[in-house]
Protein backbone atom coordinates (compact mmCIF):
# COMPACT_ATOMS: atom_id res chain seq x y z
CA UNK A 1 0.00 0.00 0.00
CA UNK A 2 0.93 3.61 0.04
CA UNK A 3 1.43 3.65 3.85
CA UNK A 4 3.47 1.27 6.10
CA UNK A 5 5.28 1.29 9.35
CA UNK A 6 8.74 2.66 8.95
CA UNK A 7 11.61 0.26 9.09
CA UNK A 8 14.96 1.08 10.28
CA UNK A 9 17.20 1.70 7.46
CA UNK A 10 14.42 1.68 4.85
CA UNK A 11 13.12 4.76 3.07
CA UNK A 12 9.38 4.68 2.49
CA UNK A 13 7.72 6.99 0.02
CA UNK A 14 4.18 7.96 0.97
CA UNK A 15 2.05 9.14 -1.97
CA UNK A 16 -0.88 11.35 -1.13
CA UNK A 17 -4.39 10.26 -1.99
CA UNK A 18 -5.84 11.83 -5.09
CA UNK A 19 -8.39 14.57 -4.50
CA UNK A 20 -11.43 13.17 -6.21
CA UNK A 21 -14.37 15.25 -7.48
CA UNK A 22 -17.80 14.01 -8.52
CA UNK A 23 -19.29 16.03 -11.36
CA UNK A 24 -22.67 16.03 -13.13
CA UNK A 25 -23.90 17.53 -16.34
CA UNK A 26 -27.12 18.62 -14.56
CA UNK A 27 -27.54 19.69 -10.98
CA UNK A 28 -31.08 18.33 -11.17
CA UNK A 29 -32.91 16.29 -13.76
CA UNK A 30 -36.54 15.74 -14.65
CA UNK A 31 -37.99 12.30 -14.46
CA UNK A 32 -37.00 10.51 -17.61
CA UNK A 33 -34.20 12.94 -18.35
CA UNK A 34 -30.58 11.83 -19.06
CA UNK A 35 -27.61 12.88 -16.93
CA UNK A 36 -23.88 12.15 -17.17
CA UNK A 37 -21.62 11.78 -14.14
CA UNK A 38 -17.87 12.19 -14.40
CA UNK A 39 -15.11 11.85 -11.85
CA UNK A 40 -12.14 14.19 -11.56
CA UNK A 41 -8.65 14.19 -9.90
CA UNK A 42 -7.66 10.60 -10.74
CA UNK A 43 -7.02 8.41 -13.66
CA UNK A 44 -9.95 6.02 -13.53
CA UNK A 45 -13.29 6.13 -11.84
CA UNK A 46 -15.77 3.64 -10.57
CA UNK A 47 -19.34 4.71 -9.73
CA UNK A 48 -21.91 2.91 -7.70
CA UNK A 49 -25.56 2.41 -8.78
CA UNK A 50 -24.34 0.93 -12.07
CA UNK A 51 -23.21 4.29 -13.34
CA UNK A 52 -20.48 4.33 -15.91
CA UNK A 53 -18.22 7.32 -15.77
CA UNK A 54 -18.98 9.72 -18.58
CA UNK A 55 -21.89 7.69 -19.89
CA UNK A 56 -25.37 9.27 -19.82
CA UNK A 57 -28.04 7.43 -17.95
CA UNK A 58 -31.64 7.99 -16.79
CA UNK A 59 -31.95 8.38 -13.03
CA UNK A 60 -35.20 7.09 -11.61
CA UNK A 61 -35.16 8.97 -8.33
CA UNK A 62 -33.12 11.37 -6.34
CA UNK A 63 -29.87 9.59 -5.26
CA UNK A 64 -26.39 10.34 -3.99
CA UNK A 65 -23.90 8.81 -6.35
CA UNK A 66 -20.41 7.78 -5.09
CA UNK A 67 -17.32 7.61 -7.23
CA UNK A 68 -13.93 6.03 -6.46
CA UNK A 69 -11.03 7.53 -8.32
CA UNK A 70 -7.64 5.75 -8.75
CA UNK A 71 -4.57 7.71 -9.70
CA UNK A 72 -1.41 6.59 -11.40
CA UNK A 73 0.09 5.45 -8.11
CA UNK A 74 -2.85 3.24 -7.54
CA UNK A 75 -3.97 5.46 -4.75
CA UNK A 76 -7.73 5.84 -4.46
CA UNK A 77 -10.10 8.30 -2.97
CA UNK A 78 -13.83 8.86 -3.14
CA UNK A 79 -16.31 11.63 -3.74
CA UNK A 80 -20.07 11.81 -4.01
CA UNK A 81 -22.76 13.95 -5.58
CA UNK A 82 -26.50 14.01 -5.17
CA UNK A 83 -28.59 14.19 -8.33
CA UNK A 84 -32.13 15.41 -7.54
CA UNK A 85 -34.78 13.87 -9.88
CA UNK A 86 -37.82 16.13 -10.23
CA UNK A 87 -41.15 14.53 -11.06
CA UNK A 88 -42.91 15.66 -14.27
CA UNK A 89 -45.81 18.09 -13.91
CA UNK A 90 -49.29 16.62 -14.36
CA UNK A 91 -50.29 18.69 -17.34
CA UNK A 92 -53.96 19.08 -18.34
CA UNK A 93 -55.46 20.35 -21.61
CA UNK A 94 -58.80 22.14 -21.28
CA UNK A 95 -61.14 23.63 -23.87
CA UNK A 96 -63.84 26.25 -23.44
CA UNK A 97 -66.14 23.88 -25.35
CA UNK A 98 -65.61 20.28 -26.30
CA UNK A 99 -67.98 20.60 -29.25
CA UNK A 100 -68.35 23.77 -31.31
CA UNK A 101 -69.65 24.86 -34.66
CA UNK A 102 -67.38 25.69 -37.57
CA UNK A 103 -66.06 29.20 -37.18
CA UNK A 104 -66.94 29.44 -33.49
CA UNK A 105 -64.29 30.89 -31.20
CA UNK A 106 -62.51 28.38 -28.95
CA UNK A 107 -60.09 28.93 -26.05
CA UNK A 108 -57.60 26.25 -24.95
CA UNK A 109 -55.81 26.41 -21.59
CA UNK A 110 -53.17 24.19 -20.08
CA UNK A 111 -53.03 23.28 -16.39
CA UNK A 112 -50.63 21.70 -13.87
CA UNK A 113 -47.50 23.54 -15.03
CA UNK A 114 -46.15 27.06 -15.25
CA UNK A 115 -46.08 27.75 -18.96
CA UNK A 116 -47.70 26.07 -21.90
CA UNK A 117 -46.99 25.62 -25.57
CA UNK A 118 -49.71 24.38 -27.95
CA UNK A 119 -49.42 22.99 -31.43
CA UNK A 120 -51.57 24.17 -34.37
CA UNK A 121 -50.51 27.77 -33.69
CA UNK A 122 -52.73 27.97 -30.63
CA UNK A 123 -51.85 30.44 -27.89
CA UNK A 124 -52.69 29.35 -24.36
CA UNK A 125 -55.78 31.16 -23.15
CA UNK A 126 -56.26 33.07 -26.41
CA UNK A 127 -59.49 32.53 -28.38
CA UNK A 128 -59.21 31.39 -32.00
CA UNK A 129 -61.64 30.48 -34.77
CA UNK A 130 -62.17 26.76 -35.26
CA UNK A 131 -61.99 25.22 -38.70
CA UNK A 132 -62.47 21.49 -38.16
CA UNK A 133 -62.37 18.69 -35.64
CA UNK A 134 -58.80 18.61 -34.24
CA UNK A 135 -56.83 17.06 -31.38
CA UNK A 136 -54.73 19.82 -29.81
CA UNK A 137 -51.52 19.00 -27.88
CA UNK A 138 -50.04 21.13 -25.13
CA UNK A 139 -46.59 20.98 -23.53
CA UNK A 140 -46.48 22.29 -19.99
CA UNK A 141 -43.25 23.33 -18.27
CA UNK A 142 -43.07 23.69 -14.49
CA UNK A 143 -40.76 25.74 -12.33
CA UNK A 144 -38.07 23.06 -12.50
CA UNK A 145 -38.10 23.18 -16.26
CA UNK A 146 -39.74 19.78 -16.34
CA UNK A 147 -42.20 19.29 -19.14
CA UNK A 148 -45.13 17.07 -19.77
CA UNK A 149 -47.86 16.94 -22.38
CA UNK A 150 -51.62 16.61 -22.58
CA UNK A 151 -54.19 16.80 -25.38
CA UNK A 152 -57.80 17.58 -25.96
CA UNK A 153 -60.01 16.98 -28.94
CA UNK A 154 -62.37 19.71 -30.05
CA UNK A 155 -65.19 18.42 -32.23
CA UNK A 156 -66.21 21.00 -34.82
CA UNK A 157 -69.64 20.47 -36.37
CA UNK A 158 -70.13 21.87 -39.84
CA UNK A 159 -72.65 24.67 -40.30
CA UNK A 160 -76.01 23.82 -41.86
CA UNK A 161 -76.55 24.90 -45.45
CA UNK A 162 -79.43 27.26 -44.86
CA UNK A 163 -81.74 28.42 -47.63
CA UNK A 164 -84.14 31.38 -47.63
CA UNK A 165 -87.30 30.76 -49.66
CA UNK A 166 -90.16 33.09 -50.61
CA UNK A 167 -93.65 32.14 -51.78
CA UNK A 168 -93.17 34.81 -54.45
CA UNK A 169 -90.06 36.73 -55.40
CA UNK A 170 -92.07 39.66 -56.77
CA UNK A 171 -95.32 40.88 -55.24
CA UNK A 172 -97.50 43.97 -55.16
CA UNK A 173 -97.61 46.40 -52.26
CA UNK A 174 -99.74 44.96 -49.48
CA UNK A 175 -99.80 41.42 -50.94
CA UNK A 176 -99.32 38.57 -48.50
CA UNK A 177 -95.88 36.90 -48.56
CA UNK A 178 -94.67 33.75 -46.81
CA UNK A 179 -90.96 33.15 -46.10
CA UNK A 180 -89.60 29.73 -45.14
CA UNK A 181 -86.11 28.61 -44.22
CA UNK A 182 -84.55 25.31 -45.31
CA UNK A 183 -81.59 23.10 -44.41
CA UNK A 184 -81.82 23.45 -40.62
CA UNK A 185 -84.20 22.65 -37.79
CA UNK A 186 -85.47 26.04 -36.66
CA UNK A 187 -85.39 29.47 -38.26
CA UNK A 188 -85.34 33.07 -37.08
CA UNK A 189 -86.04 35.92 -39.52
CA UNK A 190 -85.35 39.62 -39.21
CA UNK A 191 -87.94 42.32 -39.93
CA UNK A 192 -90.37 40.64 -37.49
CA UNK A 193 -91.07 37.81 -39.94
CA UNK A 194 -92.22 34.44 -38.60
CA UNK A 195 -91.08 31.39 -40.52
CA UNK A 196 -93.93 30.00 -42.62
CA UNK A 197 -96.39 32.72 -41.49
CA UNK A 198 -97.86 35.02 -44.15
CA UNK A 199 -97.41 38.76 -43.69
CA UNK A 200 -98.32 41.89 -45.62
CA UNK A 201 -95.49 43.35 -47.69
CA UNK A 202 -94.69 47.04 -47.50
CA UNK A 203 -91.66 47.57 -49.74
CA UNK A 204 -88.76 45.87 -51.49
CA UNK A 205 -86.69 44.25 -48.72
CA UNK A 206 -83.87 41.75 -48.31
CA UNK A 207 -84.93 39.35 -45.58
CA UNK A 208 -82.27 37.46 -43.58
CA UNK A 209 -82.86 34.12 -41.88
CA UNK A 210 -80.73 32.33 -39.29
CA UNK A 211 -81.18 28.55 -39.31
CA UNK A 212 -80.16 26.39 -36.34
CA UNK A 213 -79.58 22.64 -36.75
CA UNK A 214 -79.78 19.81 -34.23
CA UNK A 215 -76.23 20.53 -33.02
CA UNK A 216 -77.10 24.13 -32.26
CA UNK A 217 -74.99 25.27 -35.21
CA UNK A 218 -76.27 28.25 -37.11
CA UNK A 219 -75.91 29.67 -40.56
CA UNK A 220 -77.63 32.43 -42.46
CA UNK A 221 -79.21 33.03 -45.82
CA UNK A 222 -81.17 35.85 -47.40
CA UNK A 223 -83.78 36.48 -50.05
CA UNK A 224 -84.88 39.74 -51.63
CA UNK A 225 -88.58 40.20 -52.21
CA UNK A 226 -89.33 42.89 -54.79
CA UNK A 227 -92.50 44.80 -53.92
CA UNK A 228 -93.99 46.74 -56.81
CA UNK A 229 -95.98 49.83 -55.90
CA UNK A 230 -99.68 49.88 -56.68
CA UNK A 231 -100.78 51.94 -59.66
CA UNK A 232 -102.44 55.26 -58.91
CA UNK A 233 -105.78 54.48 -60.49
CA UNK A 234 -108.26 57.19 -61.46
CA UNK A 235 -111.94 56.85 -62.26
CA UNK A 236 -113.14 59.30 -64.90
CA UNK A 237 -116.63 60.08 -66.18
CA UNK A 238 -117.57 61.82 -69.42
CA UNK A 239 -120.05 63.79 -67.29
CA UNK A 240 -120.39 63.95 -63.53
CA UNK A 241 -124.06 64.91 -63.71
CA UNK A 242 -126.45 63.58 -66.33
CA UNK A 243 -130.14 63.11 -66.90
CA UNK A 244 -131.92 59.78 -66.56
CA UNK A 245 -131.28 57.67 -69.63
CA UNK A 246 -128.40 59.82 -70.91
CA UNK A 247 -125.39 57.96 -72.24
CA UNK A 248 -122.34 57.97 -69.95
CA UNK A 249 -118.78 56.77 -70.60
CA UNK A 250 -116.46 55.77 -67.75
CA UNK A 251 -112.71 55.39 -68.25
CA UNK A 252 -109.98 54.31 -65.86
CA UNK A 253 -106.53 55.89 -65.75
CA UNK A 254 -103.09 55.15 -64.30
CA UNK A 255 -103.01 51.43 -65.11
CA UNK A 256 -103.06 49.12 -68.11
CA UNK A 257 -106.45 47.44 -67.93
CA UNK A 258 -109.63 48.27 -66.04
CA UNK A 259 -112.60 46.37 -64.65
CA UNK A 260 -115.74 48.22 -63.54
CA UNK A 261 -118.61 47.07 -61.38
CA UNK A 262 -122.27 47.48 -62.31
CA UNK A 263 -121.59 45.76 -65.67
CA UNK A 264 -119.77 48.83 -67.04
CA UNK A 265 -117.19 48.35 -69.78
CA UNK A 266 -114.23 50.73 -69.74
CA UNK A 267 -114.62 53.38 -72.43
CA UNK A 268 -117.98 52.01 -73.62
CA UNK A 269 -121.02 54.30 -73.39
CA UNK A 270 -124.05 53.03 -71.45
CA UNK A 271 -127.46 54.37 -70.52
CA UNK A 272 -127.68 55.73 -66.97
CA UNK A 273 -130.48 54.62 -64.70
CA UNK A 274 -129.84 56.35 -61.38
CA UNK A 275 -127.24 58.04 -59.19
CA UNK A 276 -124.51 55.43 -58.58
CA UNK A 277 -120.93 55.31 -57.32
CA UNK A 278 -118.98 53.27 -59.84
CA UNK A 279 -115.84 51.40 -58.74
CA UNK A 280 -112.97 50.52 -61.06
CA UNK A 281 -110.07 48.14 -60.50
CA UNK A 282 -106.99 49.00 -62.55
CA UNK A 283 -104.22 46.48 -63.22
CA UNK A 284 -100.73 47.62 -64.31
CA UNK A 285 -98.04 45.81 -66.24
CA UNK A 286 -96.78 44.12 -63.07
CA UNK A 287 -100.19 42.69 -62.34
CA UNK A 288 -100.60 45.07 -59.41
CA UNK A 289 -104.09 46.40 -58.81
CA UNK A 290 -105.64 49.41 -57.17
CA UNK A 291 -109.11 50.88 -57.12
CA UNK A 292 -110.83 54.20 -57.59
CA UNK A 293 -114.43 55.34 -57.72
CA UNK A 294 -116.55 58.06 -59.20
CA UNK A 295 -120.12 59.04 -58.43
CA UNK A 296 -122.33 59.94 -61.37
CA UNK A 297 -125.36 61.95 -60.32
CA UNK A 298 -128.37 61.11 -62.44
CA UNK A 299 -131.15 63.68 -62.28
CA UNK A 300 -134.68 62.40 -62.97
CA UNK A 301 -136.48 63.53 -66.08
CA UNK A 302 -139.32 65.97 -65.58
CA UNK A 303 -142.80 64.47 -65.66
CA UNK A 304 -144.35 65.70 -68.89
CA UNK A 305 -147.93 65.13 -69.98
CA UNK A 306 -149.63 66.11 -73.17
CA UNK A 307 -153.09 65.21 -74.47
CA UNK A 308 -154.26 67.57 -77.15
CA UNK A 309 -157.91 68.49 -76.71
CA UNK A 310 -158.21 69.65 -80.30
CA UNK A 311 -157.31 66.31 -81.76
CA UNK A 312 -159.89 66.36 -84.55
CA UNK A 313 -160.00 69.49 -86.71
CA UNK A 314 -160.97 70.46 -90.20
CA UNK A 315 -158.43 71.33 -92.81
CA UNK A 316 -160.07 74.68 -93.56
CA UNK A 317 -159.98 75.85 -89.95
CA UNK A 318 -157.74 78.59 -88.74
CA UNK A 319 -154.56 77.89 -86.77
CA UNK A 320 -155.18 77.33 -83.09
CA UNK A 321 -153.08 77.35 -79.94
CA UNK A 322 -151.69 74.11 -78.52
CA UNK A 323 -152.07 74.43 -74.76
CA UNK A 324 -152.38 70.96 -73.26
CA UNK A 325 -148.68 70.33 -72.46
CA UNK A 326 -147.57 70.24 -68.81
CA UNK A 327 -145.51 71.69 -67.14
CA UNK A 328 -146.02 74.98 -68.88
CA UNK A 329 -143.49 76.77 -71.06
CA UNK A 330 -142.39 73.72 -72.99
CA UNK A 331 -141.91 73.51 -76.74
CA UNK A 332 -144.16 71.91 -79.36
CA UNK A 333 -142.89 70.32 -82.54
CA UNK A 334 -144.35 68.40 -85.43
CA UNK A 335 -145.94 68.85 -88.83
CA UNK A 336 -148.05 72.00 -88.97
CA UNK A 337 -146.60 73.34 -85.72
CA UNK A 338 -145.14 76.83 -85.48
CA UNK A 339 -144.23 77.85 -81.93
CA UNK A 340 -147.34 77.00 -79.91
CA UNK A 341 -149.72 77.10 -82.89
CA UNK A 342 -151.00 74.29 -85.11
CA UNK A 343 -152.19 75.19 -88.60
CA UNK A 344 -154.46 72.49 -90.12
CA UNK A 345 -154.12 74.03 -93.57
CA UNK A 346 -150.32 73.84 -93.42
CA UNK A 347 -150.40 70.24 -92.19
CA UNK A 348 -153.07 69.04 -94.64
CA UNK A 349 -155.43 66.16 -94.04
CA UNK A 350 -154.06 63.26 -92.05
CA UNK A 351 -153.15 62.29 -88.52
CA UNK A 352 -150.07 63.94 -87.04
CA UNK A 353 -148.00 63.33 -83.91
CA UNK A 354 -147.29 66.48 -81.95
CA UNK A 355 -144.41 66.35 -79.46
CA UNK A 356 -144.32 68.48 -76.36
CA UNK A 357 -140.83 68.81 -74.78
CA UNK A 358 -139.96 70.35 -71.45
CA UNK A 359 -136.50 71.10 -69.99
CA UNK A 360 -136.21 71.51 -66.22
CA UNK A 361 -133.70 73.41 -64.06
CA UNK A 362 -131.22 70.49 -64.33
CA UNK A 363 -131.39 70.81 -68.14
CA UNK A 364 -133.09 67.44 -68.23
CA UNK A 365 -135.59 67.15 -71.03
CA UNK A 366 -138.60 64.89 -71.34
CA UNK A 367 -141.40 64.83 -73.86
CA UNK A 368 -144.87 63.50 -74.46
CA UNK A 369 -146.88 63.13 -77.64
CA UNK A 370 -150.41 63.49 -78.74
CA UNK A 371 -152.08 63.33 -82.12
CA UNK A 372 -154.14 65.70 -84.18
CA UNK A 373 -156.24 64.45 -87.04
CA UNK A 374 -156.95 66.92 -89.81
CA UNK A 375 -160.08 66.02 -91.77
CA UNK A 376 -161.60 67.51 -94.90
CA UNK A 377 -164.83 68.12 -92.91
CA UNK A 378 -167.02 68.42 -95.99
CA UNK A 379 -169.70 71.05 -95.56
CA UNK A 380 -168.29 72.41 -92.28
CA UNK A 381 -167.20 75.97 -92.49
CA UNK A 382 -164.50 77.35 -90.30
CA UNK A 383 -166.16 79.11 -87.38
CA UNK A 384 -164.85 82.54 -86.56
CA UNK A 385 -164.74 81.99 -82.80
CA UNK A 386 -163.89 79.18 -80.53
CA UNK A 387 -166.48 78.02 -78.09
CA UNK A 388 -168.11 80.41 -75.61
CA UNK A 389 -170.32 77.60 -74.30
CA UNK A 390 -169.44 74.43 -72.45
CA UNK A 391 -170.02 70.77 -73.10
CA UNK A 392 -169.59 68.23 -70.34
CA UNK A 393 -168.56 65.62 -69.85
CA UNK A 394 -166.27 65.58 -72.87
CA UNK A 395 -165.38 62.91 -73.87
CA UNK A 396 -168.63 61.16 -72.91
CA UNK A 397 -170.61 57.97 -73.43
CA UNK A 398 -173.31 59.55 -75.65
CA UNK A 399 -175.01 61.61 -72.97
CA UNK A 400 -173.78 65.13 -72.31
CA UNK A 401 -174.96 68.62 -71.36
CA UNK A 402 -174.66 71.82 -73.37
CA UNK A 403 -174.68 75.05 -71.40
CA UNK A 404 -174.44 78.55 -72.89
CA UNK A 405 -174.34 82.04 -71.37
CA UNK A 406 -177.21 83.20 -73.56
CA UNK A 407 -179.77 81.94 -76.02
CA UNK A 408 -178.80 80.48 -79.34
CA UNK A 409 -179.32 77.75 -81.94
CA UNK A 410 -176.78 74.93 -81.95
CA UNK A 411 -176.26 72.08 -84.42
CA UNK A 412 -174.53 68.78 -83.72
CA UNK A 413 -172.63 67.97 -86.94
CA UNK A 414 -170.67 64.82 -87.82
CA UNK A 415 -167.36 64.80 -89.63
CA UNK A 416 -169.14 64.67 -93.00
CA UNK A 417 -170.88 67.96 -92.25
CA UNK A 418 -174.25 66.30 -91.72
CA UNK A 419 -176.45 67.80 -89.01
CA UNK A 420 -177.39 65.14 -86.50
CA UNK A 421 -179.51 67.28 -84.21
CA UNK A 422 -180.49 70.94 -83.74
CA UNK A 423 -180.87 72.47 -80.30
CA UNK A 424 -182.49 75.72 -79.13
CA UNK A 425 -181.13 77.21 -75.90
CA UNK A 426 -183.12 79.99 -74.27
CA UNK A 427 -184.43 81.13 -70.94
CA UNK A 428 -187.08 78.43 -71.00
CA UNK A 429 -184.45 75.71 -70.59
CA UNK A 430 -182.15 77.92 -68.56
CA UNK A 431 -179.73 77.96 -71.51
CA UNK A 432 -178.83 74.31 -70.72
CA UNK A 433 -179.98 71.05 -72.30
CA UNK A 434 -179.13 67.38 -71.99
CA UNK A 435 -178.33 65.45 -75.15
CA UNK A 436 -178.66 61.67 -75.26
CA UNK A 437 -178.19 58.71 -77.57
CA UNK A 438 -175.34 60.00 -79.71
CA UNK A 439 -173.35 57.21 -81.37
CA UNK A 440 -169.59 56.78 -81.03
CA UNK A 441 -167.57 59.26 -82.94
CA UNK A 442 -166.27 62.79 -83.14
CA UNK A 443 -168.79 65.59 -83.54
CA UNK A 444 -168.82 69.36 -83.71
CA UNK A 445 -171.34 71.60 -82.06
CA UNK A 446 -171.72 74.73 -84.14
CA UNK A 447 -174.03 77.56 -83.20
CA UNK A 448 -174.70 81.26 -83.11
CA UNK A 449 -174.83 83.15 -79.89
CA UNK A 450 -174.71 86.88 -79.43
CA UNK A 451 -174.43 87.09 -83.20
CA UNK A 452 -171.22 85.13 -83.19
CA UNK A 453 -170.54 81.72 -84.72
CA UNK A 454 -169.07 79.39 -82.12
CA UNK A 455 -167.91 75.77 -82.27
CA UNK A 456 -166.93 72.95 -79.91
CA UNK A 457 -165.71 69.43 -80.55
CA UNK A 458 -167.09 66.51 -78.61
CA UNK A 459 -165.94 62.93 -78.44
CA UNK A 460 -168.40 60.12 -77.82
CA UNK A 461 -166.94 56.86 -76.59
CA UNK A 462 -169.22 54.06 -75.41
Amino acid sequence: GCTSSPRIGVTVTVNPLPTISANTTLMSVCMGGMVTLTGGGANSYTWDNSVTNGVAFMPLSTLTYNVTGTDANGCMNTASIMVPVNSLPTVTASSSAATVCAGDMETLTGGGATSYTWDNSVMDGVAFATTGTTTYNVTGTDGNGCVNTASTTVTVNSLPTVTANASSMTVCMGDMETLTGGGATSYTWDNSVMDGVAFATSGTTTYNVTGTDGNGCMNTSSVMVTVNTLPTVTANASAMTVCMGDMETLTGGGATSYTWDNSVMDGVAFATSGTITYNVTGTDGNGCMNTASVMVTVNPLPTVTYSETMNMVCVNWAAFALAAGSPANGAYSGTGVTGTMFDPGTAGTGTYTITYSYTDANTCTASATSSVTVDACLGIQNPSETSSFSVYPNPNNGTFTITAPSEGVYSIVNQLGQTIKSIQLNAANNYSINVEDISNGIYFIIGTTNNKVVRQKIVVTK
